[in-house]
């Protein structure tokens, strides 16, 4: 008898313990005029943190990640969140969220998710990556591209100077700041008008930073890093790149 009793116990216990998997989606894209904007993709340059309060505990926030191609998709339990952004500068604006100055992080939204949500933040760069294009030369990998200033009212804080120029070399076309073979070279200093940058990678570190690779392709990507803006960089498309030496 006691034994079925404790028995009892074990499983009322079980069953309190036990709590449904969180099933609802909130994805969406970062856009730019209604078009996904393309992104670094990186897990280790987070824009998009959700908080829940409640239940006891001190909530340290979820971070939603972004893709390459802008695109973020995040499993939550239904319920009450407050969404922001990471307290750090970027190279764009968001219009949902304006900075609360220095130091000081973003506003805040409130969010109910009841089941699969699909919402899209619109951001304005400071600079647009376009006419982007990839050549051996030698033994060097050759980037081309235009920079141009976004000539925009609704930007609330001056546009800061390109610095420099980056390129990024993978095997897969998984191409982010992570990548290994990279390379960036400082700019003059411009934060107007249309620019075009020249960025260069030795073909030899393609073969040094990926292991026995002998692939005679791969793809590359470009990016410019801005003043003050250290970590976070825009970004251009993926493009593939044929004929790379041995």
């Amino acid at each position: 008898m006691i034994g079925i009793i404790l028995l009892g116990i074990i499983l009322t216990a079980c069953e309190y313990d036990n709590y449904n998997p969180p099933e609802c989606f909130f994805q969406g894209y970062l856009t730019y005029n209604g078009e996904p904007f393309l992104y670094d993709g990186s897990p280790s340059v987070p824009v998009l943190r959700l908080y829940q309060e409640g239940f006891g505990l001190e909530d340290g926030g979820q971070v939603a990640r972004i893709n390459e191609e802008g695109f973020f998709s995040h499993l939550l339990f239904a319920g009450d969140y407050k969404l922001t952004l990471q307290n750090v500068l970027y190279p764009f604006e968001f219009d949902d969220f304006s900075s609360l100055g220095t130091g000081l992080g973003y506003d805040t939204l409130a969010i109910n998710i009841t089941g699969d949500m699909e919402r899209n933040f619109e951001i304005t760069p400071y600079f647009t990556l376009s006419n982007v294009s990839a050549v051996v030369s030698g033994n060097d990998i050759v980037a081309t591209f235009n920079v141009t200033a976004v000539d925009d009212p609704s930007l609330e804080n001056p546009t800061p100077n390109v610095i420099r120029a980056r390129i990024y070399l993978n095997v897969t076309p998984l191409v982010n700041s992570n990548t290994l073979a990279n390379r960036a070279v400082d700019v003059a200093p411009f934060n107007t008008g249309t620019q075009q940058l020249s960025v260069s990678l030795p073909a030899i570190s393609y073969r040094e930073r990926y292991t026995n690779n002998f692939k005679t392709y791969g793809w590359v990507r470009v990016a410019v890093e801005l003043e003050g803006i250290p970590n976070y960089y825009l970004f251009s498309e993926i493009i593939y790149l044929d004929g790379i030496p041995l």
